[in-house]
């Protein structure tokens, strides 16, 4: 997803119908949705499937499904590891956590910090917490 500034920067450059049109179609794909649909279509949409969220996420293989499907909410950590296992940028993960009305990151936030460090570099759970650990902040599923 791309920051609301990326977004005006679009709309300022749209000259005709079409291109409006197109916009629109991409905004209109994830409003309303709540925050399991949310997640489901935007990894579908990183061509991320549920078998690899499960099996990148470091989360109880079961546990992961039950989230997955809808029978358990994730907390926040959780949430953050599903997110990272489906590939979510930061504007994702953000709005993935808002619809959970959860704890955004926060960049003011030591361990946030490195949490949002290590989603901008596309880092796996596994480097994740590596780097947490070495600055002694708490690990993602402690």
């Amino acid at each position: 997803m791309k920051t609301t500034n990326d977004l005006m920067n679009i709309l300022n450059e749209i000259d005709s119908d079409k291109p409006l049109d197109e916009y629109l179609e991409k905004i209109e794909k994830y409003k309303d949705l709540n925050y399991l649909d949310y997640y489901l279509t935007v990894i579908k949409d990183h061509s991320v499937s549920k078998n690899d969220v499960v099996k990148d996420s470091g989360l109880n293989r079961t546990y992961c499904y039950q989230m997955l499907n809808g029978t358990r909410r994730p907390g926040r950590d959780n949430a953050i590891s599903l997110c990272i296992a489906g590939k979510l940028n930061i504007a994702e993960t953000v709005r993935y956590l808002e619809l959970l009305e959860l704890a955004t990151l926060y960049p003011k936030d030591m361990r946030d910090s490195i949490i949002i460090y290590s989603i901008n570099r596309g880092l796996t759970i596994t480097e994740i917490n590596e780097l947490l650990y070495s600055k002694k902040e708490k690990t993602l599923g402690e």
